[in-house]
């Protein structure tokens, strides 16, 4: 499974502003960057290099100068861009190229594969308590390990595990045709996964 290429363009009216918005960053700015303006109307997509929006705020405990606490604030946040019909949050996804001019862009956004069916996935957990590799957790800046199948946080947005493959040659390839929970990703092989290690 490649990275995954797909444009956003505003068709035919080429000299009119188009009704969607790109907000880049899915941080508390980018959030509610999108939340205001899907209120307002416009279709956004929220483009997030990582698996999930949030941000270093997601990683905070208190925030100045109100000393609240921060996943208080953003939890409601992340539920409500995740519902929002109007914003389409696009996970492991990055910014390529832009041409246009204001009102009328034209952009590529290039999308890593998750290995893990979004619709599908429900968190029940049973994958990551038979994955054997363990990667560096970059949520907790490194200092503990995570499995390679994972939420990057407890309230992580989109809900969903993902599959690092960390660039790991010895990190089995495919782990997604192995993982078979609640229909997609519940292993029946004694907690190992077999066949040959693929290609980080």
């Amino acid at each position: 499974m490649g990275d995954e290429k797909f444009s956003t363009s505003p068709g035919s009216e080429a000299l009119l502003p188009t009704g969607a918005v790109l907000v880049v960053g899915g941080g508390i700015g980018g959030i509610q960057s999108s939340l205001d303006l899907a209120e307002s109307g416009f279709k956004v997509y929220l483009v997030e290099r990582n698996l999930s929006i949030g941000g270093t705020m997601a990683q905070l405990d208190k925030t100045f100068p109100t000393n609240d606490c921060a996943m208080c604030i953003l939890s409601p946040k992340l539920v409500d861009a995740g519902r929002h019909r109007n914003i389409q949050i696009l996970p492991l996804s990055t910014v390529e190229s832009v041409e246009g001019e204001a009102g009328n862009f034209r952009v590529t956004v290039r999308k890593k594969p998750r290995y893990v069916d979004i619709e599908k996935c429900t968190r029940c957990g049973d994958c990551t308590k038979v994955c054997p590799v363990e990667l560096p957790n970059e949520y907790e800046q490194g200092l503990v390990q995570r499995r390679a199948i994972y939420p990057l946080f407890a309230q992580s947005m989109p809900s969903a595990y993902g599959i690092d493959k960390g660039g790991d040659p010895s990190l089995p390839g495919h782990l997604s045709d192995r993982y078979k929970c609640s229909g997609v990703y519940r292993p029946r092989i004694s907690g190992q996964i077999q066949g040959s290690p693929g290609p980080g």
